[in-house]
């Protein structure tokens, strides 16, 4: 037959509070706000799913809002690290530019910066990266702000249901442990 090794383990959500339920205090496992010229603060006013979300407003020029979350799982170089969620524009067309990111801690951010446009509707949004070398956990962010050119005007934003999974990479020695094992499992049976 086949030898199948194994390739890792996907985690349920690493998110604490993902649809955003309860009021973001910035507690281990919630999330922190941040603004300048804008704000970022709980809704009810037409969340995703559940009773809340975020919005998150920029007013005008040179101005951000946002949220982010130290995630408290542990995070290996080479996990793969998937962050989505689902947001949607009440300005439209939406006059801001949106910063998806995954901080590695002990290691270089990794940074989106999408200037399209988000949709009056709620649509799921991705970023995916791998953990580099030295990194021992991550942060989540999602922001929107007005400091690019052509994506200066007010703007209004809704997120909800975030999900931040963990692809787990087996470590090297794990591997080595393993195909040991089957190599000596073939060598028994082979002097049989």
């Amino acid at each position: 037959g086949l030898l199948m090794l194994p390739v890792g383990n996907a985690l349920a959500n690493e998110l604490g509070n993902p649809g955003f339920e309860t009021n973001p205090v910035g507690g281990a496992g919630d999330w922190n706000t941040f603004a300048g010229g804008g704000g970022a603060g709980q809704s009810t006013a037409s969340p995703h799913s559940g009773a809340a979300h975020m919005a998150l407003e920029i007013t005008g020029p040179f101005s951000f809002a946002g949220v982010y979350q130290p995630v408290i799982a542990p995070v290996n170089p080479g996990d793969v690290v998937t962050f989505t969620g689902w947001h949607k524009s009440l300005d439209n067309p939406f006059a801001g530019v949106r910063e998806l990111k995954l901080e590695w801690q002990g290691g270089p951010p990794q940074l989106r910066v999408d200037t399209f446009e988000i949709g009056p509707e709620y649509e799921q949004f991705s970023l995916q990266g791998i953990a580099p070398t030295g990194t021992t956990g991550v942060t989540a962010t999602y922001a929107i702000s007005s400091f690019t050119d052509g994506h200066q005007g007010a703007a209004l934003v809704f997120i909800d249901d975030f999900d931040l999974t963990i692809q787990r990479v087996p470590e090297p020695t794990s591997v080595m442990l393993v195909l040991c094992g089957v190599f000596g499992l073939f060598g028994l049976i082979r002097r049989r």
